[in-house]
């Protein structure tokens, strides 16, 4: 008779699996990785642009030895760098603003208990292209700081 374990082959152990070539969900692992590493190094260099830019016009806002038009001038630097980045219409129109319609444009974006009245605005506005005194330069800074920290388009929270 024959023996039917006899016709069995012998058992082999299976080698090992190695780890290369890696599968293709490991490759789409990587993938995410160096996406979510480059997305994060990109939004944080943003950040930190936009943090500077909003710093140098505190700062400079902050030096008392400012005139009416510089501190127009950093306001209008500010705008043009946070309103550039967002293509808003009002980026395309601001320069064109002057005077009156200037203030009024920056008060506008202010929250109601931040706004300045409507004679602090015109007081402001007669007084800038003259020779004015320390007392409305103060007043024009007060208003500018308020509207960076309040109003600014893009203005970081982090800061």
């Amino acid at each position: 008779m024959n023996n039917p374990l006899a016709q069995l082959n012998d058992i082999h152990e299976i080698s090992t699996v190695t780890w290369w070539p890696l599968g293709w969900g490991w490759w789409a692992l990587i993938a995410l990785l160096i996406i979510a590493i480059t997305v994060s190094i990109l939004v944080s260099r943003k950040r930190k642009r936009d943090q500077w830019v909003w710093r140098q016009c505190c700062q400079t806002l902050q030096t008392p030895q400012n005139s009416m038009g510089d501190i127009t001038t950093v306001l209008k630097l500010a705008c043009r760098r946070y309103l550039s980045d967002a293509n808003n219409s009002d980026a395309k129109a601001l320069h064109t603003l002057t005077g009156k319609a200037w203030l009024v444009y920056l008060n506008n974006q202010l929250q109601e208990p931040l706004r300045a009245s409507e004679q602090h605005v015109e007081a402001l506005a007669l007084n800038m292209y003259r020779q004015t005194d320390a007392q409305h330069v103060e007043q024009y800074q007060q208003f500018a700081l308020t509207w960076l920290h309040h109003a600014c388009p893009r203005r970081p929270n982090y800061v």
